[in-house]
C-alpha cells in the first residue's frame, strides 16, 4: 500500500521576534548596533523526514531611476547583509521528527553600520527579511516561512540640534524685516509643526497678499559610481489673511505631517538612499499703490524621525518620578527602600510574560547565547 506524502504536517510554523522593529541608535560610524533574537517555532502533528532545517536573515537593496541626459534607465540590486542558522545539518538520510512542538532560539547582534529600512520610495528600497526553510523528501513540498525587519536609525536624539529651535531671519533690502521659526527640528509622522512668522514692513503700502509653505521631500540615490536627486511636494499650506498691529504683520501656522508612509518618508543618510525634509516658504506682498508684486523665499531644514521615542526623549520626568523610594531606617541603623504598590519594580516572571508566547514554558534565550536550539522531541 503506498501512503501518500502529508501536504502540511505541521499546525504551527512560525519566525516568532522579540521585536519586529530594531533600533540603531546614532550615525553609522558611531552606532554600536542593535539585537536580532527570536524563536523559529514548528508543531508537528504526524511523523516528518527532513533533510534541513534552517533560518535566513538577508537585507536587500534596489535603486532605479532614468538617466535623462544619457536616456539610459539606471538600475542596481545587491544584497547588504547576509546570516544563516542551520538548525539541523543537511543530510542525504533523512532525519525523522515525530509529532511534537519544536523551537530553535536564535540571536544576532547587527553592526551599526547597516542602512536603515527604506520603503515606500518610488525610486528604490532597503529591506531586511527573515526565511525558514524545512526541506523535505525530494516528493514532499518544503515547509517555508518569512517575516519582515525593520531596521530604523535615530541619530542622536538627545542632541541639540534635534530640540533647538530653527529660525531664519533677514532684511528683504527696502521691503521688509522678516523672522520665521519653529521649536525644534525632528518631528514625528502626524505631528504639527507650529511656524511663527513675524514681517515688518520697511516702506509704505506695502501688504501681505499671501502666504504658503510647501513640505518638501528631496531624495538622492546611488549606484555604480552615479547619483540621481529628485524632490517633491509632500504637502502645502496657504493663508490669505495675516494679523496687523499696525507696524508688523504676524501669525503661528499649524502645518501638518502627513501620517503615512505612503504620503511623507522617514529621513535617512545611508549611503543607498539619502532623504531630506525642508519647510520652503513663500510669502508674496503687493504694494497697495502700484498694485506691483513681488516674492519673499526663505526655507528651513527639519527632520522627520522613525518612531515615538522621541516624544518620550522630550518631556523630562517629574522629580518624584526619579525619586519614588521612601527612606526608613530600622533600629539597627540598616536604611530600607519602600515602593509604593504602584511603583514597584517588575518582577522577573512580568518581564518574561511580555516576551512572545511560546509553545511551552520556558525563560527567554539568555543574551550571550547565539544559537541554542531546544528541541522538545526526538530526531533520529
Amino acid at each position: 500500500m503506498v501512503h501518500a506524502l502529508s501536504i502540511k504536517p505541521y499546525t504551527i510554523f512560525q519566525i516568532r521576534l522579540e521585536n519586529d522593529t530594531l533600533t540603531m541608535r546614532g550615525t553609522p560610524q558611531e552606532s554600536v548596533g542593535c539585537v536580532l533574537r527570536g524563536q523559529l517555532v514548528l508543531a508537528l502533528t504526524e511523523t516528518t523526514k527532513v533533510r534541513e532545517i534552517k533560518l535566513v536573515f538577508e537585507g536587500k537593496s534596489k535603486v532605479t531611476w532614468m538617466d535623462l541626459t544619457d536616456q539610459e534607465h539606471v538600475s542596481d540590486q545587491r544584497t547588504v547583509y547576509h546570516h544563516e542558522w542551520i538548525f539541523i545539518p543537511f543530510s542525504k538520510n533523512m532525519h525523522t521528527l515525530t509529532p511534537d512542538n519544536y523551537a530553535w532560539d536564535f540571536e544576532l547582534v547587527l553592526p551599526g553600520s547597516l542602512p536603515e529600512t527604506v520603503d515606500h520610495c518610488s525610486h528604490g528600497y532597503v529591506q531586511y527579511k527573515m526565511r525558514a526553510i524545512v526541506e523535505r523528501s525530494t516528493f514532499a513540498f518544503n515547509l517555508q516561512t518569512q517575516k519582515d525587519v525593520v531596521i530604523q536609525r535615530i541619530t542622536d536624539p538627545l542632541s541639540l540640534e534635534y530640540f533647538s529651535s530653527v529660525v531664519v531671519t533677514n532684511t528683504w533690502v527696502g521691503k521688509v524685516d522678516y523672522e520665521i521659526s519653529i521649536p525644534r527640528k525632528a518631528f514625528i509622522l502626524g505631528d504639527q509643526i507650529p511656524v511663527e512668522v513675524t514681517l515688518k514692513p520697511l516702506k509704505k503700502n506695502l501688504t501681505v497678499k499671501r502666504y504658503v509653505c510647501i513640505l518638501k521631500e528631496s531624495v538622492t540615490c546611488k549606484a555604480n559610481n552615479r547619483s540621481f536627486h529628485s524632490s517633491r511636494l509632500v504637502h502645502m499650506g496657504r493663508d490669505d489673511e495675516f494679523s496687523c498691529d499696525g507696524s508688523s504683520w504676524a501669525a503661528i501656522e499649524e502645518f501638518p505631517i502627513p501620517r503615512s508612509l505612503s504620503y511623507c518618508l522617514h529621513d535617512s543618510q545611508n549611503d543607498i538612499i539619502k532623504i531630506s525634509h525642508k519647510l520652503v516658504f513663500y510669502i508674496t506682498f503687493m504694494d497697495t499703490e502700484t498694485k506691483a508684486l513681488s516674492e519673499l523665499r526663505a526655507a528651513l531644514p527639519i527632520v522627520i524621525v522613525p518612531n515615538e521615542d522621541l516624544k518620550s526623549e522630550m518631556t523630562l520626568p517629574k522629580y518624584d518620578e526619579q525619586w519614588p523610594s521612601e527612606v526608613e531606617y530600622d533600629n539597627d541603623g540598616v536604611t530600607t527602600f519602600n515602593l509604593s504598590d504602584s511603583r514597584q519594580l517588575p518582577s522577573y516572571q512580568s518581564a518574561v510574560n511580555c516576551m512572545p508566547a511560546c509553545l511551552f514554558e520556558s525563560p527567554p534565550p539568555a543574551y550571550d547565547v547565539c544559537v541554542n536550539a531546544t528541541v522538545l522531541g526526538q530526531v533520529r
